[in-house]
C-alpha cells in the first residue's frame, strides 16, 4: 500500500505536467499535431515507452502530413530518451539524499542498533550474540570463493528466470486478446520467479544443518560451500541489481539522439523536461502532504472521538516507495525493479539488530510493487495518452 499514493500522485502529475507543458511551451507544429505529442509523451510517462508509440500509431491518421508528424515523432521521442536519461542520474542522486529519507518514515528496521564486523567475515546469530556478549571482535576470516560462487548461481537464477519468464509471456500472448495481455507482463513473471528462488534459497539454508559460520572454516566441504554462497546472494543481489540498472542506464543513454533532439528544436526538450518536473514535484508534494494531513486526522479520530486509530491508519510510503513509485510510471517496471533491488543495502560489512531479513522482505515487496504498478502503467497508460490527444485536439 505504500507504493499506491505515490503511483496515483505520479500518474496524475504526469497528466497535469503533459498540460502545463501543452499550455505554455510554444511547439513549432500545429496544435492538433502538438495535442498527438502531449498524449504519447503523458502516455509515456504513466507506462513506458511502448505506450508513446501505441498512442501514436492509434492516433497517426486524425493529424495530416506524414513528413511533419515524422519529424514531430522523432524529435519528441528523442527529446524523451534525452530527459529520461537526466532523469535517472537525478534518481539515483535522491535516493541517497539524507534530507529526503528524514522527510519519509523509513520501513527497513534500522534503529541504530549496529554490530560492526569485518567486510569479509561471515558470522551466524550466535556468533554475533556472543560478540555483543563478550565484546570482542572475532577474527575468522572467509576466503572470496563464497562471494565468487553467489555471482554465478546469482546470474544463472537470473538467466533461468528471464528464459522462463519471456516464454510465459510470449503464451500470455499468443492465449489472449489485446485488452488482456498488457506490454510487461514479462516483469511480472520475473518477480514471481525472483520470489520462489528467495524461498527456495531460504528453505535451503533453514534445512541444513551446518550454519553458514561453520561453512568459512570448512572450505573443502562442498555442501558447506554452497550453504555460505547461498547466504551470500542477498548481500552480492543488491550490487548486481545497480550493475543492471547502470546497464540499462546506459543503454537509454546511448540511443537517445541528442542531435535529433537538439534539430527538433529545443522546444520538444523544454516540453518534456517541464511535465516531467511538474510529475517529480507531485509525486514528493502529494505524498508528503497526504502522509501529514492523514497523521492529523488520525490524531483527531483518536482524541476527540475516542476511536482507535487503527481503522484509520493512513499507509505511510518511504522514500525508496516514492522513487519506485515514479521509475515505475516513467520508466515501467522493468527499470524500477532494477532501481528497487538496488535500494536496500544489505550492509555486508555490518549486521543490523533487527536483522537482515527485515531488509530482504522489504526489498522483495518494493521489487513486486514496482512490478505491479509498472504493468499496472503499462496497462492503462495507452488509453490515457489517447484521451488526452483527443481532448486537446477539440
Amino acid at each position: 500500500l505504500g507504493m499506491t499514493l505515490p503511483f496515483v500522485a505520479g500518474s496524475i502529475g504526469s497528466i497535469i505536467g503533459c498540460l502545463v507543458s501543452f499550455r505554455f511551451v510554444a511547439m513549432p507544429y500545429a496544435q492538433r499535431t502538438t495535442a498527438l505529442l502531449t498524449g504519447c509523451l503523458c502516455a509515456s510517462y504513466i507506462g513506458g515507452t511502448v505506450n508513446f508509440f501505441a498512442t501514436a500509431k492509434l492516433l497517426k491518421d486524425t493529424v495530416g502530413g506524414d513528413a511533419v508528424m515524422g519529424s514531430a515523432f522523432g524529435s519528441m521521442a528523442a527529446a524523451d530518451l534525452v530527459v529520461m536519461a537526466f532523469y535517472f542520474a537525478i534518481l539515483s542522486a535522491a535516493s541517497k539524499s539524507a534530507w529526503l529519507h528524514r522527510l519519509f518514515p523509513s520501513k527497513c528496521g534500522d534503529d541504530g542498533n549496529e554490530v560492526e564486523i569485518g567486510r569479509d567475515e561471515i558470522y551466524s546469530e550466535n556468533a554475533i550474540d556472543e560478540y555483543q556478549s563478550t565484546n570482542v571482535e572475532p577474527t575468522t576470516k572467509t576466503s572470496n570463493w563464497p562471494t565468487f560462487t553467489a555471482v554465478i548461481l546469482a546470474s544463472t537464477m537470473s538467466v533461468a528466470s528471464v528464459f522462463v519468464a519471456t516464454g510465459l509471456e510470449q503464451k500470455v500472448t499468443n492465449s489472449f486478446p489485446p485488452p488482456f495481455n498488457p506490454p510487461g507482463t514479462m516483469c511480472a513473471f520475473l518477480a514471481v520467479l525472483g520470489l520462489l528462488f528467495e524461498r527456495l534459497i531460504g528453505l535451503i539454508l533453514s534445512y541444513s544443518k551446518y550454519t553458514p559460520a561453520k561453512a568459512s572454516s570448512i572450505p573443502s566441504s562442498i555442501s558447506l560451500h554452497i550453504a555460505n554462497s547461498l547466504q551470500k546472494i542477498s548481500v552480492i543481489s543488491p550490487t548486481l541489481s545497480n550493475i543492471c540498472f547502470y546497464l540499462l542506464f546506459a543503454a537509454v543513454g546511448s540511443t537517445a539522439d541528442l542531435s535529433s533532439a537538439v534539430a527538433g528544436g529545443p522546444m520538444a526538450l523544454t516540453f518534456a523536461a517541464l511535465a516531467l518536473f511538474v510529475h517529480s514535484m507531485t509525486v514528493i508534494l502529494v505524498t508528503l502532504t497526504s502522509m501529514r494531513l492523514g497523521k492529523f486526522v488520525g490524531i483527531f479520530i483518536k482524541t476527540k472521538l475516542g476511536i482507535q486509530n487503527k481503522l484509520f491508519h493512513w499507509p505511510h510510503s518511504s522514500w525508496q516507495e516514492v522513487l519506485t513509485a515514479s521509475n515505475a510510471a516513467i520508466g515501467g517496471p522493468s527499470t524500477a525493479a532494477a532501481f528497487a533491488a538496488g535500494l536496500i543495502p544489505s550492509n555486508n560489512h555490518k549486521v543490523i539488530e533487527r536483522s537482515s531479513i527485515d531488509k530482504s522482505q522489504y526489498r522483495s515487496a518494493l521489487v513486486i510493487a514496482a512490478t505491479f504498478w509498472g504493468v499496472f502503467g503499462y496497462a492503462i497508460a495507452t488509453g490515457v495518452g489517447v484521451t488526452i490527444s483527443r481532448v486537446l485536439m477539440r
